[in-house]
């Protein structure tokens, strides 16, 4: 049965076949990917409050926003495993501290596997019923978006170690 962490643990193993060469570019990329998706749940939040009919969407459309939601658990928790775990480990090859690292490794790993709990929470609830996700969303009280914020926070504190980039004078 696919769930978030299995869905965790078949990104890390398919990650494990193509090791990143760095680090910063797969978390921004990771950063992006995951902001966008959270615009995309204010969008649906929108719908939801009766202040947008949709045409606005990007990632899916008014009729499906059901299946879409209910795949994000999923998704949110193999952009962990794939990207942010490993971009965070390949950051030395960005000029990032191996201590610095090591320090952060278990805090994240430990942040990381207790948002793949809480997405797997969510996802369970929202296949029992999506239309209590919609409620929460008119109400102002999503379930999803505040766990797609924790992924990106999670992401920026990992980000946080790369060396700024100079730019050229």
């Amino acid at each position: 049965m696919k769930n978030c962490h299995n869905s965790f643990k078949d990104a890390a193993l398919e990650r494990q076949q193509h090791p990143l060469p760095s680090g910063r570019y797969k978390l921004e990329e990771a950063s992006r990917q995951l902001r966008r998706t959270y615009a995309e749940l204010e969008r649906i939040s929108n719908v939801k409050r009766g202040r947008s009919a949709g045409w606005d969407l990007e990632c899916c459309t008014k009729g499906d926003m059901h299946v879409w939601l209910k795949g994000l658990p999923e998704h949110v928790a193999a952009i962990l495993a794939r990207k942010v775990l490993p971009a965070h480990e390949a950051l030395v090859a960005d000029g990032a501290s191996r201590a610095d690292i090591a320090r952060m490794r278990p805090w994240l790993r430990d942040q990381a596997a207790k948002l793949v709990d809480d997405l797997e929470d969510a996802r369970l609830d929202i296949r029992r019923s999506i239309g209590r996700e919609y409620d929460r969303m008119r109400h102002g009280d999503p379930l999803l978006q505040p766990l797609v914020e924790r992924a990106i926070r999670l992401t920026e504190e990992a980000l946080a170690l790369a060396p700024s980039l100079s730019s050229c004078d």
